[in-house]
C-alpha cells in the first residue's frame, strides 16, 4: 500500500492529466482503463478519500484502503468513494471504513461495476445509489454500518447479486422509488432492522435471498400488490 492524499478528479481531461502526473496505468479506454490501485488514503480533514465526477472514460479503483473521510457542510460530506455523473467504472477489492458518511456513493451514474468491496463501520450507508441505473453490485460485504447496508433511491435497472449485508443499524437492502431492479442470492442476516425493505418501488425481482435473524421483517413491502413483479424467497426469521 502507498499512503496517498485524497483524490478529486473532475472531467475526462483531469483524469488524463492525473494519469500522466501520477504515472497511472492505462489510457482510459475499454480495454486499457486507467487504474487507481493499492492506495492507503486517510480522509480525515477532507470530505472524501476518492471523488470522481463527470467522466465517461474507463477506469478501475482497486485494492485501496479508504477511511475516516470527515464531516463538513461541503459535498460529499464524508464518503470513502464518491462518484457523480460517472460511467464505465469498476470499483473492486476496496475497503471503505469508518467514514463519516457513506462507504461508496454513486449519484447520477450508470454502467458501473461494484464488486468484492468491504464497507464497514461507516456512519451512514455501506453502499448508496441515487438516481443511478444499469449498475452491477456483486459480492460486496456491508457490515456494521449505522445506516443501510445497500440503499437504492430513485435508481432503476440495477443488478444486486451475492452481496452480504450484516448487522447494519437499519435495513440490509433498502429500495425507495426504485424500479426494475434484480435482487438475487444476497445474504441480509444478523440484526439488520429488516432484511430487505421496498418502499414505493415497482417491478423489482427479489429471488433466493437469505434474510435470517433480523430485528423486524424478512422482506417488507410497502405495497405488495404493486411493489414487485416477482418475489421468491429462501428465507426465515
Amino acid at each position: 500500500m502507498t499512503i496517498h492524499e485524497p483524490i478529486h478528479i473532475k472531467g475526462n481531461k483531469q483524469f488524463s492529466s492525473m494519469a500522466r502526473n501520477y504515472g497511472l496505468k492505462g489510457r482510459g479506454t475499454k480495454y486499457n482503463p486507467y487504474i487507481i490501485e493499492n492506495l492507503d488514503i486517510n480522509g480525515e480533514g477532507s470530505t472524501y478519500c476518492i471523488w470522481i465526477e463527470h467522466t465517461n472514460v474507463y477506469f478501475i479503483i482497486r485494492n485501496c484502503m479508504l477511511f475516516r473521510a470527515s464531516s463538513t457542510s461541503v459535498v460529499p460530506y464524508g464518503c470513502g468513494i464518491y462518484l457523480k455523473n460517472v460511467k464505465n467504472g469498476i470499483i473492486t477489492n476496496n475497503t471503505c471504513m469508518t467514514n463519516f458518511n457513506v462507504g461508496i456513493k454513486f449519484e447520477y451514474s450508470s454502467n458501473n461495476i461494484i464488486t468484492n468491496n468491504i464497507c464497514i463501520e461507516n456512519q451512514s450507508d455501506g453502499i448508496h445509489f441515487y438516481q443511478s441505473s444499469n449498475n452491477i453490485l456483486t459480492n460486496n460485504t456491508c457490515v456494521v454500518n449505522r445506516g443501510e447496508g445497500i440503499y437504492l433511491s430513485n435508481s432503476s435497472n440495477n443488478i444486486l447479486v451475492n452481496n452480504a449485508c450484516i448487522k447494519n443499524k437499519f435495513d440490509g437492502i433498502h429500495l425507495i422509488a426504485s424500479s426494475n431492479n434484480i435482487i438475487t442470492n444476497n445474504n441480509c442476516i444478523a440484526n439488520n432492522n429488516d432484511g430487505i425493505y421496498s418502499d414505493v418501488s415497482i417491478n423489482n425481482i427479489i429471488i433466493n435471498n437469505d434474510c435470517i435473524g433480523n430485528e423486524r421483517y424478512v422482506i417488507c413491502l410497502d405495497n405488495p400488490t404493486k411493489s414487485l413483479l416477482r418475489v421468491v424467497k429462501r428465507s426465515k426469521l
